[in-house]
């Protein structure tokens, strides 16, 4: 594999990945308004978006299903057996007493089937297929990724229970592919920027200046819901793009021992993207919860995220190489999650 080895991180594009989580929890925390509109309207197009930032162009194919089943499948398999386990032992002595089959199924089916504790695992299904329609359509230059982009959106808009039905978030993913592709154009554009930090935070002032228009509906991915058309991806748009922008620009300025602090805390995005929603589930946090909720909903998959990021089994919890145990043959890989 030509791309293998991980160049520096980014301090400041790290804080970008972990304010991205942070607004996903509060909006499953509080699903209400306006935490809504102020949240989804952004935070799961940040992540689609530094995807395409971080495009890799010379990767193969292959080598991009093994980089992403590394980053991202091995650990959607671990945490949806945790999730099953723990959805059976709550449901046999806090449920109904059984544990339905169809909630199963729905669950492998993904997508929005895929409900408590299985909250977020639509995103990193809808990633998967984002990044490998993108891999094959830029093959016949970018307006075919842009064209399977506008496809997505228009069975969305147009037939949107088929969209939210599609198994694994396949059709929102198609038009996540858009995102991506901003991505990729994005980090084009910053290296001709003079002064990429103003033209940042422009972008995120036209784009939270979007959500007080009137008619602004947020997005909402996982129901295949994409708001307004044009509009809606518009602001997500300009608000991850001017993110983006400001914290790669702020990130070399962060002092190291700041930076490492925040290296390790973005590296346990993926556990506790995943992991969160079977703390809901156990809590029983109600659609309008509260602090106590939020606290234990971040911290808890934080915690345990830090104590096992060194461990033998950090591939399968972080989708992050053991980078302690000197046996392990694991070596970097440079995705959009890293």
């Amino acid at each position: 594999m030509s791309d293998i080895e991980t160049p520096p991180r980014n301090a400041g594009e790290d804080v970008v990945r972990i304010l991205g989580l942070v607004a996903v929890v509060v909006g499953h925390v509080w699903y209400i308004e306006p935490v809504i509109r102020w949240t989804y309207s952004w935070h799961v197009p940040l992540f689609f978006i530094l995807g395409g930032y971080h495009w890799v162009a010379r990767r193969s194919f292959p080598d991009e299903v093994r980089v992403r089943f590394a980053r991202i499948g091995r650990p959607y398999l671990f945490w949806w057996v945790v999730a099953g386990v723990v959805y059976a032992v709550w449901e046999r002595f806090w449920g109904v007493g059984y544990i339905p089959v169809k909630f199963i199924a729905l669950a492998a089916w993904g997508g929005l089937g895929a409900l408590r504790p299985w909250t977020a695992f639509w995103f990193f299904s809808a990633f998967f297929i984002a990044v490998l329609i993108v891999r094959v359509s830029m093959r016949g230059g970018w307006w075919w990724t842009l064209a399977f982009a506008y496809a997505g959106l228009i069975i969305s808009h147009v037939e949107p229970e088929t969209a939210r039905l599609a198994p694994l978030a396949a059709i929102a993913a198609m038009a996540c592919t858009g995102f991506v592709l901003l991505g990729i154009g994005l980090r084009e554009l910053r290296r001709r920027l003079r002064h990429p930090v103003r033209v940042g935070l422009g972008a995120l002032g036209v784009g939270i200046a979007g959500i007080f228009v009137p008619i602004y509906r947020p997005l909402e991915i996982k129901s295949a819901d994409f708001g307004v058309p044009g509009l809606s991806i518009l602001v997500a748009a300009l608000i991850g793009s001017g993110l983006i922008l400001v914290g790669s620009e702020w990130g070399p300025k962060i002092p190291p021992a700041a930076a490492r602090v925040v290296g390790v805390l973005a590296r346990c995005n993926v556990a506790v993207f995943l992991s969160h929603g079977i703390v809901l589930l156990v809590l029983g946090t109600p659609h309008n919860g509260g602090w106590r909720d939020f606290a234990l909903v971040l911290l808890i998959p934080l915690g345990f995220a830090l104590l096992t990021l060194r461990s033998r089994w950090a591939p399968w919890i972080h989708g992050v190489p053991d980078f302690s145990y000197r046996g392990s043959s694991h070596k970097r890989f440079r995705g959009a999650m890293s």
